[in-house]
């Protein structure tokens, strides 16, 4: 199966650091500096500068291998969740692919669909693509629609821009 969310092409700057919020997130929700906290990541929404895609998912408490994991019985994941409150990173990316309710925003006036014109200019709510709006920060393009992986998803192909204020 496809991935809902797929880094098709890096960026070229540097992935950043930053401790993560003290709640569960998806791995490829976009993610911005808090500027009351600096340092400290937060749901992307537009206002300040993108930081970038957190490149592991972020779970509450520590997680624990089971007994067959630790005996060989299973595999263990190659790298573990990022810990909420504790650092982790976010990479850049110059194209992606993005599909779904964990990275598409579905509701609200600032929605995607699959009517949302090629070449919308787009920012970010809640940590998901969105469609610029006024006093936010167009941070990518939606430059293409492929068919979804899964029925009734929105699967789009967004391009990073120059950011603009809108």
């Amino acid at each position: 199966m496809d991935a809902l969310f797929e880094i098709i092409r890096r960026g070229p700057r540097e992935n950043k650091s930053l401790t993560m919020p003290a709640v569960a997130i998806v791995e490829g929700a976009a993610m911005q500096e808090d500027t009351t906290n600096p340092g400290t990541a937060k749901l992307a929404d537009g206002t300040t500068p993108f930081g970038g895609f957190v490149n592991r998912p972020v779970v509450v408490g520590v997680p624990t291998p089971t007994y067959a994991e630790l005996a060989g019985g299973g595999s263990l994941p190659l790298e573990s969740p990022y810990q909420a409150g504790h650092e982790g990173s976010l990479e850049d990316a110059d194209e992606v692919i993005a599909e779904g309710a964990d990275y598409v925003l579905g509701t609200g006036g600032d929605a995607i669909s699959a009517g949302t014109a090629v070449n919308t200019k787009c920012s970010f709510r809640v940590g998901k693509f969105c469609v610029a709006q006024t006093n936010q920060r167009v941070e990518y393009v939606l430059i293409e629609k492929p068919a979804p992986v899964v029925a009734g998803n929105f699967r789009g192909r967004f391009k990073k821009v120059t950011t603009q204020m809108l």
